[in-house]
């Protein structure tokens, strides 16, 4: 009896850590989108990211909303105006630049606006 009440509790341990450890990987990839918010390069070309998968481009004369996907280190956006091209872009997000390259090595450089 005892060496089954001791299975029980260690599967309900187990069973604990690997819910917490889904919640937390989770929260990781989905919760802490790190491109939420204003980002501008020269306050001419704005990049707007909700958080959930929903942004905006604002351009001096027009703005273009769009979808986008955050994997790791790699932003692909997809533009909702047909005329657009969509584009996937490597990230690094730190201290407050979000740096953007592009499939033709262009880099760009972003400030979080507050």
């Amino acid at each position: 009896m005892k060496n089954r009440s001791w299975k029980i509790i260690m599967f309900a341990i187990m069973s604990a850590l690997t819910f917490v450890v889904a919640v937390l990987c989770f929260h990781h990839r989905r919760g802490a989108d790190e491109l939420r918010g204003i980002w501008a390069k020269q306050l001419v070309t704005v990049y707007g990211f909700d958080g959930k998968g929903q942004g905006i481009l604002i351009l001096p004369l027009r703005s273009y909303p769009f979808r986008y996907i955050l994997r790791e280190d790699e932003l692909s956006i997809d533009f909702s105006d047909d005329s657009l091209t969509d584009a996937v872009y490597s990230i690094e997000a730190e201290k407050g630049t979000l740096t953007l390259t592009g499939a033709d090595g262009e880099v760009c450089a972003f400030s979080r606006q507050k």
